[in-house]
């Protein structure tokens, strides 16, 4: 998930992924540069679900650089992206999940 001066919406984006019907899931936070408390609010996050939530500083400027070192870092089988503006429905990795294990190898799920 790359971040930049998310404050207003981070808390409850965060929340959602943390309140997910399957606990399963790994986040890849990554800060871009962020000039407000963004980076504050992701290392306590990390230090509440140190099992679960990596937070990283972006090497370089920009969403691709983000994206790109959020994968690097990937540890599941399946990933999907997040934006720090945005919150998940609570059965969101679940379904998403499922529909992959489904229809296979070679398909897509978004949500």
């Amino acid at each position: 998930m790359p971040v930049f001066n998310a404050v207003p919406f981070l808390t409850a984006c965060l929340n959602s992924i943390e309140n997910q019907s399957i606990n399963d899931w790994e986040l890849i936070a990554i800060d871009d540069y962020s000039t407000d408390s963004s980076w504050e609010i992701l290392k306590s996050f990390e230090k509440k679900l140190p099992n679960q939530v990596q937070v990283f500083q972006n090497k370089k400027k920009g969403i691709i650089p983000a994206l790109q070192l959020a994968y690097s870092k990937c540890q599941g089988e399946f990933i999907t992206r997040m934006d720090a503006d945005d919150l998940m429905e609570k059965t969101k990795l679940e379904t998403l999940r499922n529909l992959l294990i489904k229809n296979g190898k070679g398909n897509v799920s978004t949500g």
